[in-house]
């Protein structure tokens, strides 16, 4: 994702790298009861924004974008607690002139590019903040990210993500408008979670672990005509157990999967989906080879409704990412190779395509 920041919200960020705590901009909606028990899961839904979109030209390619906007304290769900899913959504303003509090997709002209969340509070394992880390290592460490295709985070039973008393969370949002006009739109994540508890067992805290094809700069490649595996490398530097993937990519994207490559083997693949035909083609084939399945995922459902994945024309875009939950593991020092799987047969160049992985690790 390429940032294009001003000095004063480089600075802001600076600043907000060394916070200990953040005060909440927006409203949460979420079940006020007190559970039974601390671990009976919960259910929150925060509302991130509004955020502004500029008109578009009336494109795909042209949309009028928040262009990677930092939200320095990003509302959570609770404190002193775990997370163990998160399922996300985009939606319009419900002052929208074309489609008021309607889903952001594909069918209301507009797409969750994508978003990332991170916690101020601690450093990221693959962008570390004082390693010439820049800007991304400034963030923290990345927890969660996805895109139009509303990749889910969601752990075995047992596992969470522990959320500190003081951590400060920060949100990085990529809204696009493919209207002709201004409009507002929101991000919306649904958080599942379980208050830490003092006399019972609590579940076992995990460690996100960030890979992508251009790791701390912008997470962006440019599609060559036809295939390409584009791979990026992380010498691990902890040991531990892989528990949950998944992965983004765009458009033309086949799959994305994470290679041990000191010891051989593919933890995890994650398959693009999209919608039957009519669908834009072509998007294959992939290799065959392994880690590098030849061909997508064909999705005929979807929480969101498949056919939101439309635009005016009929043409499918990306709807779905597979996730992996077999536990792997791997030791300090394996080399971890990341690969996005493109094949772009448009009679066009694509700039500025993803491949991004988050790992769930239960470290040694």
């Amino acid at each position: 994702m390429t940032i294009r920041r001003t000095v004063g919200i480089f600075i802001a960020a600076i600043v907000a790298a060394f916070a200990f705590a953040g005060t909440e901009f927006v409203s949460i909606a979420g079940d006020d009861r007190e559970a039974e028990a601390a671990h009976n899961p919960r259910t929150t839904t925060i509302r991130y924004g509004p955020y502004s979109m500029p008109a578009g030209d009336g494109t795909h390619e042209g949309g009028g974008s928040t262009d990677n906007l930092i939200d320095l304290f990003a509302a959570k769900p609770c404190a002193d607690c775990y997370i163990l899913g998160i399922s996300p959504n985009a939606v319009w303003s419900e002052n929208d002139p074309m489609h008021p509090g309607q889903q952001m997709n594909f069918s209301t002209h507009g797409m969750l590019h994508h978003f990332v969340l991170a916690n101020l509070n601690r450093d990221d394992p693959t962008c570390e903040r004082f390693n010439f880390g820049g800007l991304i290592g400034l963030l923290g460490e990345r927890i969660f990210a996805s895109g139009n295709e509303r990749t889910i985070m969601t752990l075995p039973s047992g596992y969470g993500y522990y959320v500190g008393l003081f951590d400060t969370w920060s949100l990085v949002i990529d809204l696009m408008n493919h209207a002709m006009m201004p409009r507002d739109g929101y991000i919306e994540l649904t958080y599942t979670w379980v208050p830490r508890h003092w006399f019972s067992r609590n579940p076992t805290s995990v460690r996100p672990v960030w890979l992508d094809i251009d790791n701390c700069a912008d997470s962006e490649v440019d599609l060559p005509f036809n295939y390409s595996d584009t791979h990026s490398d992380w010498t691990s530097t902890f040991g531990g157990t892989i528990i949950g993937a998944g992965g983004h990519l765009h458009e033309h994207g086949i799959s994305i999967s994470v290679e041990n490559a000191t010891r051989g083997g593919y933890p995890c693949v994650s398959v693009a989906g999209y919608p039957p035909p009519p669908a834009q083609t072509p998007r294959g084939p992939g290799a065959g080879t392994p880690g590098h399945p030849a061909n997508y995922n064909t999705v005929t459902t979807d929480p969101f409704g498949i056919e939101n994945y439309r635009d005016d024309t009929g043409t499918a875009w990306l709807s779905d990412m597979t996730l992996c939950t077999a536990p792997v593991s791997y030791s300090r020092g394996d080399v971890l190779r990341v690969h996005a799987q493109y094949h772009n047969g448009s009679a066009h160049a694509h700039h500025g395509q993803m491949g991004i992985m988050i790992l769930f690790i239960r470290p040694n």
